[in-house]
């Protein structure tokens, strides 16, 4: 049941401004390779192009100026449509990789994306360019000397040199460190490629928005029954040959915190870039990153989490028990405040030091939720011998 439903486009809340900033910081460096699929087929995606003019009909854009956003939530007719679309053509995208069933070896990899491109590209006119553009943004606003991990849907993360510059870093990503997972247990070969991320999944910025609850209370407030608030992205978002809108929710009770969720339209002192989300997104702090929606168009009001995908088939927690032989997405809970996380910036992985007896250490940690960090633990050699970290060699509180 949805009671209050908000859009969000370039309307900026007058009277109504905060700035939110939370606390310390992440990255890892390795050798870099190409992972290609040896079955890649690599022409498929102009291959497998459907310019049928009746397609831009199907799936027409939604709003003006907005290339390559096209409403799913409210259309299942289009969802249907795009099923059959994705269903029919399947036999011809790319295979899953093998490395998808396989621990990766000891690198980081740049993955490339080619079944959600051939996705795109048969879909028809309104969605075939759209990794192309991505990618053309993706080398306006990224700085040169990002780390690329995951060419589409883009994935990458800033060198460690940078996350230590700064002691303010509102937005982590649950995928942060899980090349150190796929390391060792493969994914389940789903069509999105678990990307590698190394220790640079975690942000340092500054955004000025909106707090949602005033927002929340300016439409009215929410009834006694609702229980999780939703937001709905601009982007088209893949899952088993569905199609849906990118779709994620938080508890009500973290909206009602005092200014823990802002919708956002500035980050560091400029308007909001592109790849980043703008013209407007959520920003869910103490929240993994996947919670702070980008090209943000629409707010639901639900009383149960939203149905999305990414909410409920991925970013889940399981007991120990649990494993590939017998996982449902039901026996999961979604997470939502980051747990404990840290690494080592310096010295870098596999670096060679010449030392006189003492190795000097930088690096980050982190916890969601807006708690402090209280210790930190060092080990030097895989976790027998622990030196704890001095107070005063952590950021100031």
């Amino acid at each position: 049941m949805r009671n209050t439903t908000i859009f969000f486009i370039k309307q900026r809340i007058k009277g109504c401004t905060g700035e939110k900033e939370t606390i310390p910081l992440t990255n890892f460096q390795m050798s870099i390779i190409i992972m290609k699929n040896e079955n890649t087929d690599e022409n498929a995606e102009q291959r497998l192009t459907n310019n049928d003019p009746q397609l831009a009909e199907i799936f027409p854009e939604e709003l003006v100026g907005w290339h390559g956003y096209v409403e799913w939530e409210n259309y299942p007719e289009r969802r249907k449509k795009a099923r059959e679309i994705l269903t029919a053509y399947k036999d011809q995208f790319t295979p899953i990789p093998e490395y998808q069933f396989k621990p990766l070896p000891e690198t980081t990899p740049i993955l490339i994306g080619h079944r959600w491109k051939e996705y795109f590209a048969v879909l028809g006119p309104t969605l075939k360019d759209t990794p192309a553009e991505s990618w053309a943004i993706v080398k306006t606003e990224k700085a040169a000397d990002m780390i690329h991990v995951l060419d589409f849907p883009y994935n990458g993360e800033p060198p460690r040199n940078k996350l230590m510059q700064s002691k303010t870093t509102p937005n982590e990503c649950s995928g942060t460190r899980r090349i150190e997972q796929i390391h060792e247990y493969p994914g389940e070969g789903d069509e999105l490629i678990n990307a590698p991320w190394g220790e640079g999944a975690i942000s340092t910025a500054r955004y000025r928005g909106v707090s949602l609850k005033k927002v929340l209370k300016y439409c009215g407030g929410m009834k006694d029954e609702a229980s999780h608030v939703e937001f709905i992205g601009a982007d088209t978002y893949f899952k088993k040959l569905n199609v849906y809108n990118y779709a994620v929710s938080v508890p009500r009770r973290k909206v009602e915190a005092v200014n823990e969720v802002l919708l956002v339209w500035e980050m560091n002192g400029k308007p909001l870039p592109a790849i980043h989300g703008a013209p407007i997104r959520a920003l869910v702090t103490g929240f993994i990153g996947a919670r702070s929606c980008k090209w943000l168009v629409r707010i639901n009001v639900l009383n149960e989490p939203s149905r999305g995908p990414v909410q409920r088939q991925e970013y889940l927690y399981y007991g120990p028990q649990v494993g590939k032989q017998n996982v449902l997405f039901s026996n999961g809970f979604s997470i939502q405040e980051m747990p404990v996380a840290s690494a080592i910036m310096t010295p870098k992985d596999k670096e060679v030091i010449v030392h006189q007896g003492k190795i000097r250490v930088t690096g980050w940690a982190y916890s969601g939720g807006g708690r402090w960090i209280e210790r930190v633990d060092v080990s030097p050699d895989g976790g027998h011998i622990w030196y704890t970290c001095h107070p005063d060699d952590m950021t100031e509180k």
